[in-house]
């Protein structure tokens, strides 16, 4: 016999007058997966709630730790910040120490020419004074050669009482050493070196000097152990021995 849709209202009021037979019902009509459905999913949603409790320490010490790393990602931006600046400062005080000391070295060029000039002109003097002394007659105004690069400071052709020419010869020193001496005579008494002094217009023979705005202690003795006259501010200390023979 069919069921009617009037026998599934009859159902229905009779599930309504007894509420226990909807259990069973259920029972009856729905899988055992489906029965438990409800509270597998009561306990899924425990499991998740308890997962995203554990969850939250985590995140809260992971957002702890972000924070943290942004303030000291801040203060070494700061610090890097500083440091150029501190850098530029420095790099302008380089630059302005640069130009100090290229002004400085310029003015003790400068300085050094003034004081070697000065040296020189003193030089002239004691130099005609002392040739004049030994009776000696300066034919010409001393002046300087240069000599394979480097200049020889003084020379002036000289006349004696016996009419010989004779060249003096000067090296000079703001502070003489012994060790200028040696230098100075062992230049002299270069054979090569004789020859270019004779082919700048300096023939010899030559009368040899050192002169020192100021000498070091020993330059006396030096002067006489190396055959090397010596004159200071206060005129001729050692005289020059025989002349040295000009170049052959």
């Amino acid at each position: 016999m069919p069921f009617t849709v009037e026998d599934f209202r009859d159902l229905i009021k009779l599930l309504e007058a007894h509420p226990e037979w909807r259990a069973e019902l259920r029972r009856m009509i729905l899988t055992e997966e489906l029965l438990l459905l409800p509270g597998e999913l009561s306990s899924f949603r425990q499991e998740v709630l308890e997962r995203f409790d554990r969850v939250q320490g985590p995140l809260a010490r992971l957002a702890e730790a972000q924070a943290r790393t942004e303030e000291r990602v801040g203060r070494l931006e700061e610090a890097v910040a500083r440091l150029a600046e501190a850098q530029a400062r420095t790099e302008e005080r380089v630059e302005q120490l640069a130009i100090g000391l290229e002004r400085l070295r310029q003015e003790v060029g400068r300085l050094a020419n003034t004081v070697g000039a000065t040296a020189e002109e003193e030089a002239v003097s004691v130099l005609l004074a002392v040739l004049r002394d030994k009776g000696f007659e300066p034919l010409d105004e001393p002046t300087s050669v240069t000599v394979d690069g480097r200049e020889v400071d003084l020379v002036v052709p000289v006349r004696t009482a016996a009419g010989e020419v004779l060249w003096a010869v000067v090296d000079v020193k703001l502070r003489l050493s012994p060790n200028h001496i040696r230098d100075w005579s062992q230049r002299i008494s270069s054979e090569g070196f004789r020859r270019q002094l004779r082919g700048a217009g300096v023939p010899g023979p030559y009368l040899v000097y050192s002169y020192g705005l100021r000498i070091l202690l020993g330059v006396p003795d030096a002067a006489r152990t190396w055959r090397v006259g010596l004159l200071t501010p206060r005129g001729e200390l050692v005289s020059p021995p025989a002349p040295v023979e000009p170049a052959a």
